[in-house]
């Protein structure tokens, strides 16, 4: 399950990655099906739990209880912190997993 959850994660930061700064907003991130809304969660973090739908490659379906998050942030003027995180349950104990990057106005 640990492995699924990385390999979630890197998949999502990557994917968030190759779009670039500026689209590495909410509404950029919808619209390429990255998010699966632009209502936050919590402050800057939006949910994922649904996405990639189409392929059965989504933590929903993959994890027991599995959901997960993107957390986009401003770090500086031209610099924002990337943070995907995933949950699930593991024979009744709540697991988590956080990779996060930086993603530079090049």
């Amino acid at each position: 399950m640990q492995n699924k959850a990385v390999a979630f994660a890197q998949k999502e930061l990557e994917a968030i990655r190759g779009l670039g700064y500026a689209n590495a907003t909410s509404t950029q991130l919808l619209a390429y099906g990255l998010i699966d809304s632009t209502t936050p969660v919590s402050t800057n973090t939006y949910p994922a739990t649904n996405v990639d739908s189409a392929s059965y490659d989504n933590i929903g379906r993959l994890l027991p209880s599995g959901t997960a998050t993107v957390a986009v942030a401003q770090t500086d003027i031209d610099l924002r912190q990337v943070t995907v995180t995933v949950t699930w349950n593991d024979r009744g104990t709540t697991r988590t997993f956080s990779l996060g990057t930086l993603i530079a106005n090049l």
